[in-house]
């Protein structure tokens, strides 16, 4: 068994001594003439890689750690402190738990490729009755630091799952009677299961390439193929199982941007996993505090208990080195490094907790229009989309939903005609007349689909009368797109009695505390389930996730699940 060094849950804030790099070799085929300038290439390159990993990144000097973002040791204590995190716990944990722990895990990716990828490997545990090992939502796993840097600004390498998520995927207990051992960290399970107690498998021994990478090999082949390993001599019994580190990836991003991943839907929107699927804490705290926003009265919330203070004011007025602890005394005390664990700091009782009754936590909000708008580089990646003639991401693409997309003519294998490419950008980075007629039509789609159904027409549905915008645009782009849907006119025959709306808003009037804003994307995402009608991206993993809790949930008919 390899002896690989692994980076801490909690991560050391100096560098590492052992870091080293290397360059792949000139190949042999290469005349003199072009070997020359590549190697003087390369070791330039190899100085400057040395020069930077040497020097430490400029916020690791910096000394102001209020600056910095928070590095969440109070969500790691509390992973910690669960009670499945002891070898004499009640059956099915304890010592008669088996694990599952997928060390490969995915890193440097969104958000929505990660929960993605999260939910799949937690099914995979859940399916074969083995605890489901989690880690971090990881950016970097090696980075030096617990910071990383994102457009030259520094944000956590690696953020607990459990600031956005709660229920059984992060170690809430599954409903009384079930088999299934409960979520554990990381951290327990390699105290409980020393290298030489593990089984460690190599995705490239359960799945071939072709099947990996194939466009019609579905998400239940692969499974399915999972499962049999899992259950053979080998691994049945075994108490550790993991995925090498330096494996292929059990779930690639492909299966996920197309309709591979599809066949796999019934028995995923059975599991448990996504009937008691529940946002963490902090995820409601921040809804609540954004509530004037998005509702039209705070008696719609819904919410479930909540901690009586946000968890960062709860740690440091709990923390008993910090001097605005009314107990905190100076000369008993020595101040706490900003990066200290803090496992002795109490924590609410309900972290983690499976709410027991989830439907008012997820009731639709009447009269709410929510809209993902995806900017950035992602009219880059559109252009990338046509050149592939990729299909919509993943659960975008329900045969059951409207605004169905088909790849046009003159898109696929790496080039696209200008007017295929035109197709997917108006689909994929449309521009604001093109977000502003489509949102006219899904209101009036909206209205005319509750009036055919009369009195069957679903509880507390009515007319769209406020708009909330998800979105990681920049605030003039943002401030433009609303005043645009703010100064719509609506007198044509079809839309009269239409008011103009009451309220339109985005993710950038969010109101967000230190530990919520470098998780606003999962408030953005409780909105978007919550909606009465939600208009995603298809091209967006961000978008099928919310349409996938929205499906699971049945907040709505299929048909208030549009896009762009």
């Amino acid at each position: 068994m390899l002896n690989r060094k692994r980076p801490s849950l909690l991560p050391a804030v100096s560098p590492s001594a052992d870091s080293s790099l290397s360059l792949p070799t000139p190949p042999r085929m290469l005349t003199r003439r072009l070997r020359t300038p590549l190697i003087a290439l390369l070791a330039l390159t190899t100085y400057a890689l040395l020069y930077l990993a040497a020097s430490p990144a400029p916020w690791a000097k910096d000394q102001n750690y209020a600056a910095l973002p928070p590095l969440y040791e109070a969500y790691h204590a509390a992973e910690r402190a669960l009670p499945q995190h002891n070898p004499n716990a009640r059956f099915p944990d304890g010592k008669d738990a088996k694990f599952f722990w997928v060390a490969n895990h995915a890193q440097n990716q969104g958000w929505g490729n990660a929960m993605q990828e999260h939910l799949m490997n937690a099914f995979l545990a859940y399916e074969t009755g083995r605890a489901f090992v989690f880690d971090n939502f990881t950016w970097d796993r090696d980075a030096p630091t617990p910071y990383s840097n994102y457009n030259g600004k520094p944000i956590p390498a690696r953020i607990p799952f459990s600031t956005m998520l709660a229920g059984p995927l992060m170690g809430a207990p599954f409903p009384p009677g079930s088999p299934i051992p409960r979520s554990v960290s990381r951290e327990y399970y390699e105290k409980v299961c020393a290298e030489e107690k593990r089984v460690v498998i190599r995705t490239e021994t359960v799945v071939s390439e072709w099947e990996r990478f194939d466009k019609v090999v579905g998400a239940k082949v692969l499974f399915d193929k999972w499962v049999q390993r899992l259950e053979r001599e080998d691994t049945r019994d075994a108490r550790c199982v993991e995925v090498d580190m330096d494996s292929a990836l059990v779930w690639e991003i492909w299966i996920f941007g197309s309709t591979r991943i599809l066949d796999i839907w019934p028995a995923l929107a059975r599991s448990q996993l996504l009937t008691h699927f529940a946002w963490s804490p902090l995820i409601h705290a921040a809804f609540r505090a954004n509530s004037a926003l998005l509702l039209p009265t705070p008696s719609l919330l819904g919410l479930p208990h909540l901690p009586s203070l946000p968890f960062s004011r709860f740690f440091r007025e709990h923390n008993p080195h910090n001097p605005d602890n009314p107990n905190y005394d100076a000369h008993a005390h020595t101040p706490a490094s900003p990066h200290a664990s803090h496992a002795d700091v109490p924590l609410p009782h309900d972290f983690l907790q499976t709410y027991k009754d989830t439907s008012a936590a997820d009731a639709p909000i009447p009269g709410l229009l929510v809209l993902h708008v995806r900017k950035g580089d992602f009219e880059e990646h559109c252009s990338h989309l046509a050149d592939w003639a990729s299909t919509f991401n993943g659960f975008n693409a329900f045969p059951a939903l409207p605004d169905q997309f088909a790849a046009p003519a003159g898109c696929g294998g790496g080039v696209s005609t200008a007017a295929g490419r035109a197709v997917y950008m108006a689909r994929c980075a449309p521009g604001i007349a093109k977000m502003v007629e489509q949102v006219r039509r899904v209101r009036i789609d909206e209205r005319a689909r509750l009036r055919t159904l009369g009195r069957a027409a679903e509880k507390g549905a009515g007319e769209l009368e406020r708009v909330y915008i998800m979105t990681n645009a920049p605030a003039p782009w943002v401030e433009e797109l609303k005043a645009a849907i703010r100064g719509m006119a609506w007198d044509l025959p079809d839309e009269a009695g239409l008011a103009p709306w009451a309220g339109v808003a985005s993710s950038r009037d969010l109101a967000l505390d230190a530990e919520q804003r470098y998780v606003a994307q999962a408030v953005d995402m409780l909105a978007g389930q919550r909606a009465q009608v939600f208009v995603g991206n298809g091209f967006s993993s961000l978008s099928s996730n919310i349409v996938m809790l929205r499906m699971a949930k049945g907040v709505r008919p299929p048909e208030t699940n549009r896009f762009w």
